[in-house]
């Protein structure tokens, strides 16, 4: 398949490239200034929008381009601790659920799986539990997994197979 003068690989690798070089610059910024990388583009797949870096594919889904954000795990958004905030596992997750600890969050706890365009997909409230159980074996995708209580509040990335 070519698009607008390019194969898609060429366009998925250059797109891989671009987004790897970001990532890295922004990760040599002197003093630990470069906090991470926010990338966004309207889903817009190159043959009709005509942008030829885009991360997205014919079918709608995300192309391997955004794999960039997997190449080295101390350039994510959590490279700045040094625990995950929320403890979350299996992350990456291939196998269809997620198990959360809870224990950190005692009362009333809503736990939030949210797409990276802001749209919340799964909702759950929790009460006095020390462990959460989310069915996620449609979804694949990386996701913000936001846990809010009256008494503190935590987000993790997760990343779906």
């Amino acid at each position: 398949m070519f698009v607008f003068g390019f194969r898609v690989a060429e366009c998925v690798r250059s797109t891989d490239d671009m987004l790897t070089a970001v990532i890295k610059k922004t990760s040599a910024v002197p003093n630990h200034k470069g906090l991470g990388v926010f990338y966004w583009e309207p889903e817009g797949e190159k043959s009709w929008s005509g942008y030829s870096l885009s991360c997205w594919a014919s079918s709608g889904r995300p192309t391997a381009a955004l794999d960039a954000f997997l190449i080295d795990p101390s350039l994510g958004i959590n490279s700045v601790y040094s625990k995950p905030l929320v403890p979350v596992y299996p992350n990456p997750n291939s196998d269809g659920i997620l198990n959360i600890d809870l224990k950190d969050f005692n009362g009333k706890s809503v736990v939030r799986l949210i797409e990276m365009n802001g749209k919340i997909v799964i909702e759950q409230t929790f009460f006095n539990q020390s462990k959460a159980l989310l069915d996620v074996s449609i979804l694949h995708g990386m996701y913000i997994l936001n846990i809010t209580n009256s008494n503190q509040n935590g987000s993790e990335k997760i990343v779906i197979n």
